[in-house]
């Protein structure tokens, strides 16, 4: 709530381009399970990811990090290529290739490692569950399928045959979220208002 630019960003995308959703891809499953009345949760913390986000950018003293090769127009096709059919091996390759093993152990093993041991603890609640993660984080001997396999979950690939916006999908957009409205005060009591949700201090 202190990072107002951060918040309009995440709502808006920050308008940088031509994308599928109205919103990251994240917060779009959110919205979608909002209006469908699911229970919804996160499978890693914000603080917790942002940390090791963090160090994945700092590499240890002496280390040799690989020439970063992500902004190379002909490996950003292969990127896009690969996405688009579903090759997470190839992925993994390109990934492999052009990061250091200090950034996946960060950027993705533990991660990983975080994500799947939540979506167990829910799983084994008995409930029915869709999580969605980045393709970088299911390839791998450390990646989420293979330690979903080793837990004891039987892991198959559904192909998607949809080249376009699925009707479903337009049908979900267009719902409307019926909010439950109350009054809500600032902390000195001097501003109230009918809202959906409490006032947060900035």
């Amino acid at each position: 709530s202190a990072e107002a630019r951060e918040v309009n960003y995440l709502l808006t995308r920050g308008e940088q381009d031509d994308f599928e959703e109205d919103a990251w891809l994240d917060l779009y499953i959110y919205q979608i399970a909002k209006k469908l009345g699911k229970e919804f949760t996160g499978v890693e913390g914000y603080e917790e990811s942002r940390e090791l986000v963090r160090k994945s950018q700092k590499e240890p003293k002496g280390a040799t990090k690989k020439k970063p090769q992500r902004f190379n127009y002909k490996l950003r096709k292969q990127i896009a290529d690969a996405y688009r059919k579903g090759d997470i091996f190839m992925l993994d390759s390109i990934d492999r290739m052009t990061e250091s093993e200090h950034y996946l152990e960060y950027m993705l093993y533990r991660r990983n490692a975080n994500m799947v041991r939540r979506m167990d603890s829910i799983m084994k609640m008995g409930k029915t569950m869709f999580t969605g993660v980045g393709c970088s984080h299911l390839p791998g001997s450390k990646g989420v399928l293979q330690m979903l396999t080793e837990l004891g979950y039987t892991v198959r690939p559904v192909q998607s045959i949809a080249l376009e916006k699925s009707k479903m999908a337009r049908k979900y957009e267009q719902m409307q979220m019926k909010h439950r409205y109350m009054v809500h005060a600032s902390e000195d009591g001097l501003i109230s208002a009918m809202l959906p949700t409490r006032l947060t201090k900035v």
